[in-house]
């Protein structure tokens, strides 16, 4: 897996990445259930990171007095994604207006057709669109030489325009990012063993919707 980065140190597996999408259960008396999402979605993320010398009072220090403030990091990526995502970084744009709640957005590679490239993304590829921070998983491949769509989730949080650029893992421009928050219940500080770190803590980030 690619190594991806928490405030200049790398991250440590087990990685979690969860979706947390609230939906409202109703039970009948003969215990048939009907289910509806309230329209909430966001990302949360779960990991720890490996203490790099200098690096580590700095993770330390931010742990400490960051919980009120939002942060935005480089979205790992799934395993599946890295190994089978083609692409030599070729711009991907909107090609028409996408409407609020659309779950389906219309895209196309200018410079696909002349220079013969080709983007191919598999399902589960994390991306953002330009001036949107919202992140989106792609729920079904993406191949620029037959594909004229991306179909995504959670729907779109409001509207896009044609011309956005999209951000997707493999793009030379900027990469699909998580602005997040850390959550009150993470534990802020250090664990020493034997006065040895054994490690930073656990951080538990959760999207800034």
């Amino acid at each position: 897996m690619k190594n991806y980065y928490f405030e200049g140190s790398p991250i440590a597996a087990p990685l979690t990445i969860s979706s947390n999408e609230p939906v409202f259960v109703s039970e009948s008396i003969s215990l048939g259930q009907t289910r509806r999402s309230q329209g909430s979605q966001r990302w949360e993320l779960t990991f720890s990171v490996q203490p790099l010398g200098e690096q580590t009072p700095l993770v330390f220090l931010n742990s400490v007095r960051s919980g009120s403030t939002v942060g935005e990091m480089v979205m790992p990526q799934l395993l599946h994604v890295e190994e089978n995502l083609s692409t030599d970084g070729s711009g991907l744009k909107l090609s028409v207006d996408a409407a609020a709640n659309a779950s389906e957005v219309n895209v196309y590679c200018p410079s696909c057709f002349l220079s013969g490239n080709n983007i191919f993304l598999p399902a589960g590829a994390f991306i953002n669109f330009a001036g949107h921070s919202k992140l989106y998983v792609i729920t079904a491949k993406y191949d620029s030489s037959s594909d004229t769509s991306l179909e995504i989730f959670p729907s779109l949080r409001k509207e896009v325009l044609a011309g956005t650029e999209v951000f997707y893992p493999g793009y030379s421009g900027p990469e699909p990012s998580l602005k997040y928050w850390r959550s009150n219940s993470e534990i802020k500080g250090v664990t020493y063993e034997d006065g040895v770190l054994a490690s930073l803590f656990k951080l538990n980030l959760l999207e800034d919707v």
